[in-house]
């Protein structure tokens, strides 16, 4: 049980780690004051599930259950704050493909895939 909650706290954080590298390694650079405060919020994500994960392997050490009635209100606010960081990284990131295929950064024919690939990242 203590894996199983340990797997998925690691799923979440190394998913939005992914989406915060995806957006530092191609628009972070020209935008370092947006990019710092999404690391900040990135990593106060981490810390947040990292926090649920340490408190379930401590229930499940004392009392041998997880402690659901404790830790709903953690994890609520934590799949709130994973839907706002995941969606202003992607926002972030389309925002910067938006600017980029403005500019003369992509060759014409791949201006209008950028394009057509922008819609299926905000579903």
């Amino acid at each position: 049980m203590a894996l199983d909650y340990l797997a998925f706290a690691l799923n979440i954080i190394l998913f939005a780690t992914m989406n915060f590298q995806r957006y530092r390694l191609l628009g972070g650079a020209l935008w370092p004051r947006t990019t710092k405060f999404l690391m900040a919020c990135t990593a106060l994500f981490a810390v947040h599930w990292t926090g649920i994960a340490i408190f379930g392997w401590v229930n499940i050490a004392t009392t041998g259950f997880y402690g659901d009635d404790a830790v709903i209100p953690f994890c609520t606010t934590g799949y709130i704050f994973d839907a706002v960081l995941n969606a202003t990284l992607t926002g972030a990131f389309l925002v910067h493909l938006s600017a980029m295929s403005r500019g003369n950064d992509f060759r014409p024919g791949l201006r209008s895939y950028v394009t057509r690939a922008q819609v299926p990242l905000v579903f």
